[in-house]
């Protein structure tokens, strides 16, 4: 592919592809699903979260921790503005244009929770990853009293039971019921859109991880929960589906002739930043 090639692909296909927990696509992928509600009754409810554990929180909830910035969107979108009393450091340096300057940076994204913080904001219910250094009953050991919930609420996989089960937590059902909506109504669109498609028919894209952190020739593949099987969902094909992967990853560092040789048909660039790098800004409206 020439100069002139690229160039063009450049110009015509960088986009910013920030926080697709809505975009829930269809997969080919074999999910399995561990979130559900037990029981509830007036003054608690039980739940099974993400990675199977049961928990029990007493209602109702006035006070929410959330240790994953990515969580915040659904919360928000659910009304619980009010009841966010502490959030992970990346929060206000990537999601700034929603507000909530004041709220406590209570961790560090995906390494560690800052347990003498939680602990002093008194919340009733402290939300995490998967993810997030120390394992879910790790952090709910050292968190005695206070329940705690893994939750991504960001993938596309995980996403509608997760926000049902918040929407009967926070009292926000008719709240929950609406987003869920909203996200099968484009669910729907898609998959009618693309459901004739023939893989020869659809066009091939590289999808680079971060690339406003300087982490160059990093792909997204077809693994990601998230970017990687909603650009597929989509339509499109993954040069990155044929590396030699595990079963976890969600990206590999490639050669930029390896990425040139696959002559994709346009390129996705992860950035994380606020819209410095490609151009659309935000507000907290």
């Amino acid at each position: 592919m020439n100069r002139a090639n690229v160039m063009k692909i450049m110009q015509y296909a960088i986009l910013i592809m920030l926080f697709l927990s809505l975009a829930v696509l269809p997969s080919t992928a074999e999910i399995t699903i561990k979130e559900k509600t037990l029981d509830k009754t007036a003054n608690s409810i039980t739940v099974v979260d993400e990675v199977g554990r049961t928990v029990t929180v007493d209602l109702p909830i006035q006070k929410i921790i959330s240790t994953d910035y990515r969580q915040m969107e659904v919360l928000l979108a659910l009304g619980a503005r009010d009841m966010i009393v502490g959030v992970d450091n990346t929060f206000h340096k990537r999601m700034p244009y929603f507000g909530l300057k004041d709220v406590a940076d209570v961790g560090i994204h995906s390494q560690e929770v800052n347990y003498e913080q939680v602990l002093a904001l008194q919340p009733d219910l402290v939300i995490i990853p998967a993810r997030q250094g120390a394992t879910a009953d790790e952090i709910s050991e050292k968190l005695k009293g206070v329940p705690v919930l893994a939750m991504g609420l960001a993938s596309r996989d995980h996403i509608i039971p997760e926000t049902q089960i918040m929407g009967e937590l926070l009292d926000k059902e008719d709240e929950a019921s609406k987003l869920i909506n909203w996200i099968k109504k484009y669910d729907s669109i898609v998959d009618e859109r693309t459901q004739d498609l023939k893989p020869q028919d659809t066009p091939t894209f590289f999808y680079e991880y971060m690339s406003d952190l300087k982490k160059k020739w990093w792909a997204i593949v077809p693994n990601d929960p998230s970017a990687g099987r909603a650009a597929e969902g989509c339509g499109g094909r993954n040069i990155a589906s044929d590396l030699n992967i595990n079963e976890t990853s969600t990206t590999k560092e490639v050669e930029a002739e390896w990425v040139l040789s696959k002559d994709p048909d346009y390129f996705f660039m992860d950035f994380m930043s606020t819209g410095v790098m490609s151009g659309p800004g935000r507000t907290e409206d």
